[in-house]
Parts: C-alpha cells; sequence; structure tokens
C-alpha cells in the first residue's frame, strides 16, 4: 500500500511541466544544453550565439507556435564558501523577471538596483549546495564568478529564492544583467530559446526547427514529451526492484495465509464432524467456511488500508522533502488495492471449494475419531 501508493503519487506529466511552465519546445546552447559545459567552453559558443533574433523571427513564423521567449545567461566557474568550484548556468536578473523573482523570494531582497550597487546576486534554495557541495547558502555568503573570459568578480548572495520557482531558464543562480555583461563582453547573450506552441503540435515544430538549425550547430532541441518519458524512464527504474521486492514478500504472506487456513482445517476436523453429525448440511459448512474465509479477507484489508495509507502518507511527504521526484501529492492506489482484493479473495474461495471438497472424502466417523 505504501509504494503503490507513493509511485501512483508522482506525476512524470507534473514534473516536466515545471522545467516548461511557458512552453512546449527548448532550444538551448551547448552540445546538451550550458549546464554541460564549463565557462571557457561556453563562452568560445556564446561567440558564434546561433541563438539570434533572426532565428526566433523564423521560429514565430511556423504554423502552430504562440510565442518564443528568449532567456539571457551564461555559464561561470563559481568558488563557494567551502572552497568547492563548480559550472553554474546563471541566469540573467533583469527588471522583466523581477516581479516573478520578488514573489518566490523566501529571504533577503530581489530589489534591482540593490543588487547592482552590492554586486549582489539571487540563489535558489536547492538541496544541490548541501547535499553535493556541503554548503548552507545564507545571506551575505561571498561566493566567486569566474567567466570564460577570465574576468572574475566576487560577489555576495543577497537573496535567496524558492528552488520550486516556475521558470523555464536555469533558476541556479541569477545575476543582474549588467553585472553579466561586464564579464561576458559579447552582444548575443541568449542561451536558450522557449517556444509555445498550441494544440499540442510541439513535435511537428521540434522537427521543422531542426530543419532551420544547421545540423553541426551546438544547439540542444527538447520537448515537454522527451521531459516526460525521461521522468517516466527513472521512476521505471525505481519501480521495478521496489515492486520485486513487494511480490517476494507477498508470496510469503500468501504462503502464510494457506497455512494459517489449512492448520485451521485440520486442528478443527473433529469439530466440524461433529456437526455434520447434528445436522450440518454441506451447503452450510462451505457457507460457514467461505464466511470465515471473507472474516480472514476483510481483517487483512482494513489492517492494509488504514496502515497502508498512514504509511503512504507519510512516504509521501518524506521523499517530497528529500526531493527525489520533487514535491508529491498523496494519491490512493485504487488500482493496486483493487488487485491486491481480488487476490486475496481468489485465494479465499479456491481454498473455501477445496476444503469443501477435501471433507467430502471422509466418512463422519473418520472426522470423528481424528485426534
Amino acid at each position: 500500500m505504501a509504494s503503490s501508493a507513493y509511485f501512483n503519487s508522482i506525476d512524470p506529466e507534473n514534473m516536466a511541466r515545471k522545467s516548461f511552465p511557458y512552453g512546449e519546445v527548448k532550444i538551448e546552447l551547448g552540445d546538451y544544453g550550458p549546464q554541460s559545459h564549463n565557462s571557457e567552453q561556453y563562452y568560445e559558443l556564446q561567440k558564434e550565439n546561433l541563438l539570434t533574433n533572426e532565428l526566433a523571427d523564423k521560429i514565430k513564423q511556423l504554423n502552430g507556435v504562440e510565442k518564443v521567449q528568449e532567456y539571457y545567461g551564461s555559464v561561470f566557474n563559481v568558488t563557494i564558501p567551502t572552497g568547492d568550484q563548480d559550472p553554474v548556468v546563471s541566469d540573467a536578473f533583469t527588471v522583466d523577471n523581477q516581479e516573478l523573482l520578488t514573489n518566490y523570494l523566501i529571504e533577503g531582497t530581489a530589489d534591482y538596483q540593490e543588487l547592482v550597487q552590492n554586486n549582489g546576486v539571487l540563489i535558489a534554495d536547492t538541496e544541490q549546495w548541501n547535499d553535493t557541495f556541503g554548503w548552507e547558502v545564507k545571506i551575505g555568503d561571498e561566493i566567486t564568478l569566474e567567466a570564460g573570459t577570465g574576468y572574475s568578480i566576487k560577489v555576495k548572495v543577497l537573496g535567496i529564492v524558492d528552488g520550486n520557482i516556475p521558470y523555464s531558464g536555469y533558476n541556479t543562480l541569477f545575476i543582474p544583467l549588467e553585472m553579466l555583461k561586464s564579464l561576458v563582453p559579447l552582444d548575443n547573450l541568449v542561451y536558450q530559446f522557449i517556444v509555445d506552441t498550441d494544440n499540442n503540435r510541439w513535435e511537428t515544430v521540434r522537427e521543422e526547427i531542426q530543419s532551420l538549425v544547421p545540423s553541426m550547430s551546438h544547439t540542444y532541441i527538447t520537448t515537454f514529451n522527451d521531459w516526460v518519458q525521461a521522468y517516466q524512464d527513472s521512476l521505471t527504474n525505481y519501480r521495478m526492484p521496489v515492486y520485486a521486492f513487494i511480490v517476494f514478500i507477498g508470496v510469503f504472506g500468501i504462503i502464510n495465509l494457506l497455512n494459517t487456513l489449512i492448520t485451521n482445517m485440520l486442528t478443527r476436523k473433529r469439530e466440524l464432524g461433529i456437526l455434520q453429525a447434528v445436522g450440518l448440511s454441506k451447503k452450510q459448512l462451505a457457507r460457514m467456511l467461505w464466511t470465515e474465509g471473507l472474516l480472514y479477507s476483510a481483517g487483512t484489508m482494513i489492517i492494509s488500508i488504514v496502515l497502508g495509507t498512514i504509511a503512504g502518507i507519510l512516504l509521501c511527504q518524506v521523499f517530497s522533502a528529500m526531493s527525489i521526484f520533487g514535491v508529491v501529492t498523496y494519491r490512493f492506489p485504487l488500482l493496486e488495492m483493487t488487485g491486491f482484493l481480488a487476490l486475496i479473495l481468489t485465494v479465499q474461495t479456491l481454498f473455501s471449494l477445496f476444503a469443501v471438497k477435501q471433507f467430502q472424502h471422509y466418512s463422519l466417523v473418520e472426522q470423528i475419531r481424528e485426534t
């Protein structure tokens, strides 16, 4: 119950939509997106940036395209207070996205002018910093940004935003656009296009976009469906070993149930023989065994539903906090529970038929004499 409830509560489409809140097709500069490059490599790519206004205009003219949204930023080698350094895709903090960042601000400030005047940046409150580097982000922490040009600058964390912010770009680190341009003095700092389509035409739009982009270009095109499939595959990899273990336990559970029923039948053979001797019919015997079996099944189901539901809710809350599959909202595993109930009832029905048939092989004298 707990495991099936947790896996049923994970919605791959909802998870993928967090990366595509404003569109269905993503075009990124980079072989597998900007996150696959360090600052030096990405600076060279941005020198000959293919994500231009001309390409955006051509995409807007495609059938089914409603909007093309541009995201500005670059990759910096970031040195954090622990001394660790890692390439981080840094998004430009502009006046346009200030309102969104302010709405999802957890602590500090998201005032653009204040950030510019104090060499400040915004950082998302994600588990990445603590889990990977052991850094618990705090207001006032200083980090060093090193651009592919060789320029570096020390900046302060002046704001912390919610890691679940609905943002199609990379939301790990936000740097004011003025500071970004001083570190990476290029005319075109676009690193990503998000294409909003209508009527679920994103697969067709992707094919048409791929025809507009040179085959050997350093661009990476993905769709909402790609991300959904990736999450489904990842979920399957988690689900299969867990379900295999559950089946393993379930087999022994069924064996234990049958052992209990058979032991109960054998120890009561004399009792049932006496009841038949004083007038209990075979039909009444079958009904009695069936009723007892239903009580076993009902008890099993009540325990499973009550304890399983509590365990499932707790499991969803724990794993939501760990952010393995994002925020998980509990859903009752109706299909799995129905299958489990059907299995228990089937086993119980077959056993009742078997028990009645077995008693028919014995005479009343044999049953009563049984010790």
